[in-house]
């Protein structure tokens, strides 16, 4: 007979209490949240798998599609992502040789480097769009008032922690 799953930061936080550490249901809510979060991210990379991205490749072409000129510097894409400019440059590669951004320099400043978002990315973006919400979203189930307080709670601690102003 096989053991029910059992829920490893509620034990962490029990044994946190158990050693008179202070602090146990934030710490608790803090592993909560980076959990979430490699949850959600493995299951977007799994369910965009078949459209040949990752869940940060998608995130870029989001970013690049909401553009206005549907471009962006690779430094603002960079602080967008919040990643190391290194890490976007690994990004941009790899749409770039999928067809689906290109480098371009800005008239004025050659310095600049645009990544820019071309019809089979922006086509793309819509089709992995819909598959994070036919596939991974539905996941989360949760009523909408719980989602609207949980967004706010959240919003709260990333400003906290100097997210934004």
């Amino acid at each position: 007979m096989s053991q029910p799953p059992s829920d490893h930061i509620a034990e962490a936080k029990q044994r946190w209490i158990e050693h008179g550490w202070p602090d146990a249901d934030l710490m608790a809510t803090a592993t909560s949240i980076m959990r979430v979060s490699r949850l959600l991210s493995s299951r977007t990379d799994s369910a965009l798998r078949p459209l040949d991205l990752s869940y940060a490749r998608f995130e870029a072409l989001s970013i690049l599609f909401f553009e206005k000129d549907n471009e962006l510097p690779l430094g603002k894409l960079s602080e967008r992502l919040q990643v190391h400019p290194a890490t976007v440059t690994s990004i941009v590669d790899r749409l770039e040789r999928q067809g689906l951004v290109r480098r371009v320099r800005r008239e004025g400043d050659r310095r600049i480097i645009m990544a820019e978002l071309l019809d089979p990315g922006r086509e793309l973006v819509q089709r992995a769009n819909e598959v994070v919400v036919r596939e991974v979203l539905p996941k989360l189930d949760m009523p909408k008032k719980d989602q609207a307080k949980l967004y706010e709670l959240l919003g709260a601690i990333r400003r906290s922690i100097g997210d934004f102003e």
